[in-house]
């Protein structure tokens, strides 16, 4: 995926209140921190109305 489709997908995630944009400037994650975020996205994503049956 090039540049400009990542940040076009950043864009429709964070509109749709999956993500937020980064309030540090640190570039580091640590991996407990990563597996709740990424725990988060997807509940969030599975309660989603675009994907509840």
């Amino acid at each position: 995926m090039n540049v400009e489709r990542t940040m076009q997908v950043a864009q429709d995630l964070y509109e749709a209140g999956f993500i937020s944009y980064p309030r540090t400037r640190d570039n580091v994650c640590e991996v407990e921190e990563f597996d709740i975020k990424v725990s988060i996205f997807f509940i969030k994503l599975n309660h989603h109305s675009f994907f509840v049956r």
